[in-house]
């Protein structure tokens, strides 16, 4: 994928750098040998993961927003490294967020 992304990049061929031909094979054995693996996850661990996989296209949107309101294009959209990890803390912060506030309300609802 390394080789690919950098061919497709320097022939002027990525539109942007998050869609790869060979990310579907990647996916797809990545996750045959994550089924390998024994034992559970916790509860919160799982709704997390969920809630920043649902997240993440939101947080992409509203960072790009945000940095074109106050200027900060340059940083936060254009610099891929500071946008994944932008993105990657948001979409964690914004996941915890929503699962202490669920968490919470079904505890005072005794569930």
């Amino acid at each position: 994928m390394l080789t690919e992304g950098y061919l497709t990049y320097s022939l002027g061929l990525q539109r942007h750098n998050s869609m790869y031909l060979f990310l579907v094979p990647v996916m797809y054995f990545l996750f045959r040998l994550l089924l390998l693996v024994p034992g559970n996850a916790p509860v919160l661990v799982r709704n997390i993961s969920m809630l920043v996989y649902v997240i993440h296209p939101a947080v992409i949107i509203a960072l790009r927003g945000a940095a074109k309101a106050v200027g900060l294009t340059w940083l936060l959209v254009d610099n891929t490294l500071v946008q994944f990890l932008t993105v990657t803390a948001a979409s964690f912060a914004a996941a915890a967020l929503i699962g202490y506030v669920t968490g919470y309300v079904l505890k005072r609802k005794g569930r």
